[in-house]
């Protein structure tokens, strides 16, 4: 879905490879203009995994009139994208990872300003992906839990 709205800017679909080559698809929202812009890769809840999900579409909303592009992906199984629904939290890490690597080599990202956006169980994600790699230069955490997936 490519719209332009006077003032808004145009979201480019975007395919990639998940953690196991599976095919997601997402939806990046840029800011208007040309210059690099950071960019939020927004991770799912246990419900609602597509990027149609309420937050998500808040995300691509207002980030973007902010200077900050969005990036919103089908979880596994869900929407427009490939694969069986209910993988482990691994390896929706490692899709997450993967979209922060998609991301990247888009035009106009500013691949050392990308980051984290997980909310509920993206809160348990997003940190997952975020561990060890040098790719996500932050982590934004919104309602988190304060125990393990185990725990719970």
């Amino acid at each position: 879905m490519t719209k332009r709205r006077l003032g808004h800017p145009v979201r480019r679909r975007i395919e990639f490879a998940g953690s196991d080559g599976t095919r997601l698809a997402g939806t990046l929202t840029p800011p208007p203009g040309t210059a690099q812009f950071p960019a939020v890769v927004a991770v799912h809840a246990a419900g609602g995994g597509t990027r149609d999900a309420p937050l998500h579409r808040h995300l691509a909303s207002f980030l973007p009139s902010l200077g900050v592009a969005t990036f919103s992906y089908d979880r596994r199984g869900e929407g427009a994208s490939d694969g069986r629904p209910g993988a482990p939290l691994a390896v929706l890490a490692g899709d997450a990872r993967a979209a922060l690597s998609a991301l990247a080599r888009q035009p106009g990202v500013r691949p050392s300003r990308i980051g984290l956006w997980g909310h509920s169980q993206g809160g348990w994600i997003a940190p997952m992906a975020a561990a060890g790699n040098d790719m996500a230069a932050f982590l934004i955490v919104v309602a988190g839990s304060g125990v393990t997936p185990h725990e719970r």
